[in-house]
């Protein structure tokens, strides 16, 4: 079957949450599958762990500097693939940053093969289910006004109420919190800290993180709810949601018009 010339406009990708991931299935130069991430925030298509890069015996075309979020890079290898493709959707011609993206697992998780950016699904109105196990896509759109829809600004930031307190959320499918808040922002809201310590591990750093029970009602989109447990450390820089969070929802993004729902 010719992928590029069955390319739809409507459609559905099976989806499976696993210990807050979620995978689907992905084809590199036709070859596959393997368990790609998505991740809302990951710029680009995609990224390609070093082990598939091996398996296919790709050939680094470029290289660039990977951010971690905490100040801190590495130079990593770009690969430029001809085809990325999930279910029917596909595209031509990608470059797919690479490093190990299982230094860092705990025994047990399943293996990251690589990741969809958020470029991938840009041309299409996007819902994510996690419970019904699936990832739908057309050419809709999201209307403002209609409830629940919200407008995001930059990579996913949308507003929220957390008690009285106006705050951001970044909207991250590749997190597996549920939420991870600054600790300057924790302090000025009412909140229990649970026994719970971890350490959290970045691309080029690690930082202990701290998980509490927020006892202000959060208010975002179509979502109100109290005493959610949520992480916070010194090291965060705003409001990351993960999949800790969104697996319990609907997330439906329309990147054309900017407009998000969570319901």
């Amino acid at each position: 079957m010719n992928y590029a010339n069955a390319q739809k406009t409507t459609g559905s990708i099976p989806a499976k949450t696993i210990n807050n991931d979620l995978f689907v299935e992905a084809f590199v130069n036709g070859k596959g599958p393997y368990n790609f991430l998505v991740d809302t925030g990951a710029s680009g298509m995609g990224r390609i762990d070093e082990r598939i890069v091996k398996e296919l015996g790709l050939t680094a075309s470029d290289s660039v500097r990977n951010y971690d979020g905490s100040g801190k890079y590495n130079v990593v290898p770009v690969f430029s693939v001809a085809g990325l493709r999930v279910s029917a959707l596909e595209e031509k011609n990608v470059r797919l940053l690479s490093r190990n993206y299982n230094g860092n697992r705990k025994n047990g998780r399943m293996l990251i093969d690589g990741i969809i950016g958020r470029e991938f699904f840009r041309k299409y109105l996007l819902t994510i289910d996690p419970k019904d196990e699936k990832i739908t896509y057309s050419m809709d759109s999201l209307t403002t006004g209609d409830p629940g829809v919200i407008p995001y600004q930059g990579d996913f930031q949308i507003s929220a109420i957390v008690g009285d307190t106006a705050v951001t959320l970044h909207l991250d499918t590749g997190s597996t919190l549920t939420m991870h808040f600054p600790k300057i922002l924790i302090d000025k809201l009412p909140h229990t800290n649970t026994e719970k310590k971890t350490i959290a591990r970045r691309a080029n750093s690690e930082y202990f993180i701290q998980e509490t029970v927020l006892h202000a009602t959060l208010k975002v989109s179509s979502v109100e709810i109290k005493d959610l447990v949520v992480d916070y450390s010194e090291q965060a820089q705003f409001v990351n949601v993960g999949m800790g969070f969104l697996k319990k929802y609907k997330l439906t993004i329309d990147q054309k018009r900017r407009l998000v729902r969570i319901e």
